[in-house]
This record gives structure tokens, sequence and C-alpha cells, in this order.
């Protein structure tokens, strides 16, 4: 009678030893549980927040190269045209480009002149070239002579508020003025000039030295331009920092005297 009464009381005892082996983990076991898990999350949530940063480096940088490329596509293709006029067998220069006087958005040129600027921390640059209807030779806003006349633009480029802009005239007469790119600190230009006789440009002038009898723009064979962007990487809300690296590119001029 003991002897099954022992076994009973046996069972009882393993019975309750392994509940006890069961109902869960000790605080310790806990505690090593919590950290392991908190240790990968910190873990993926530095990579998701490098992964970010490298994101919105590269598309920052992404953004700034496209603005400098758009910006010196157009100041090419502009430049190229200065002094342009159609059918010279029965059109000439000081007809096609007439004198203007400088008025709102209009800058002032002289009978026959097609290339101005001005020079200062940032310069300006005005081009003008004539256009025959339908020709569909662009402005630097995208806009063409769709009249039944001749038309000729004149197309000045500046910077401002750290964006290149870009003002349309046409015959004299104010068309628009519009933002072309963003993120540009200043725009530079300079104008080669053959001063030995060699048939290319062997000196750049200053902008600001452009405009005398030494270095007229209607001689100047050549321009060289310097864009400076903005580096948005290192760039804050209250802070601006320009890029490490300028861009520099040269046009040569089609049209010269």
């Amino acid at each position: 009678m003991n002897s099954a009464f022992d076994s009973v009381d046996c069972l009882r005892k393993h019975a309750q030893h392994r509940n006890r082996r069961q109902g869960g983990f000790s605080l310790i076991e806990l505690m090593i549980a919590i950290f392991v898990t908190l240790f990968l999350v910190a873990g993926m949530i530095a990579v998701i927040i490098g992964m970010k940063g490298s994101f919105t480096t590269q598309d920052r940088t992404a953004q700034v190269q496209e603005s400098a490329l758009f910006a010196l596509t157009t100041l090419d293709a502009i430049v190229r045209q200065a002094g342009y006029f159609p059918s010279p067998g029965s059109n000439n220069r000081t007809a096609a480009f007439p004198a203007v006087t400088a008025s709102a958005g209009v800058t002032a040129f002289s009978a026959s002149e097609f290339l101005v600027g001005s020079g200062s921390t940032s310069d300006s640059l005005t081009v003008r070239y004539q256009t025959a209807p339908n020709d569909n030779l662009l402005n630097c806003l995208g806009g063409s002579n769709t009249t039944a006349a001749k038309v000729t633009y004149a197309n000045t480029f500046s910077v401002a508020s750290n964006q290149l802009k870009c003002s349309v005239s046409a015959d004299g007469t104010f068309v628009a003025n519009e933002v072309l790119v963003d993120n540009v600190a200043s725009m530079k230009i300079k104008y080669g000039f053959d001063t030995n006789n060699t048939g290319s440009a062997d000196s750049y002038i200053d902008a600001a030295d452009m405009g005398t009898s030494t270095y007229p723009y209607a001689r100047a064979m050549s321009m060289q331009i310097t864009l400076q962007m903005i580096d948005l990487v290192s760039s804050t809300a209250t802070t601006t920092v320009n890029a490490p690296k300028t861009l520099v590119h040269t046009i040569n001029l089609m049209n010269k005297l």
C-alpha cells in the first residue's frame, strides 16, 4: 500500500518539477533577449539612416550636376547664334541689329551690335541674333519666330538670388523673364582675343574690361564662361556653401568683325 502511494507521490513531484521547468524564461534570460533584440533593431535603424543619407547626397549632387549641364547647354546654344542673321545677300548687319534704347527688361544696343555684357560679382551677358519666319531658331526660353516677318531676339543672362535667369526681348520689346536653373552662385565671363595675330584667341579679357576700343565685343573670338554652383550637400537652411569646383566652358563665337 505504501509502495503505491510512494509511486503516485513520485509521479506528482516529477510533474511539478517538469511544470516548473516549462513555466517560462527567467528574468536574466528575458533581459538578454530584450538586449539582443534592441541591438538588432538599432543596427537596422543605423543601416536605414545611412542608406537614406547616401541617397540624399547622391540626389542633391545629381540635381546640381543636371542644373549645371542645362545651364551650360543653353548658354552654348544661344552664344553660338550671336550675330546671326538670315539672307546675307539681301540683308546686312545694320538692318538686322538696329539701335535699341534701354527700358524695363530691354538691354541697350548700338546699331550693328549683337553682343554686350557687364562685369561685377556675377557677370551678365546679352546676345542678339535675327530669325526668319518659322526657322525654328529658339531663344533661351524656348520660343521661336512664328510670325510672317524677321524678328531680332535679345537674350540676357544674369544671376540673382542664386538663380540663373534669362530675359528675352523681340525687336526691342520685352517678352519675358524666367528662371532657367536654381543653385547658381555666380557666373563669370571672359572674352578671347587674338592679340598676336595668330588666328586664334591667345588672351582672355574680364567682362569688366570689355566694351573699349581695345577690346570691343564685336572682335571677341571666343567666350569662357565659369559657373559657380551651390553645394547642396554642405549647405543648410541658414548657410549657403559653394561647390568646391567651378565649371568652365569655352565657346567659339561664330560671327565677329
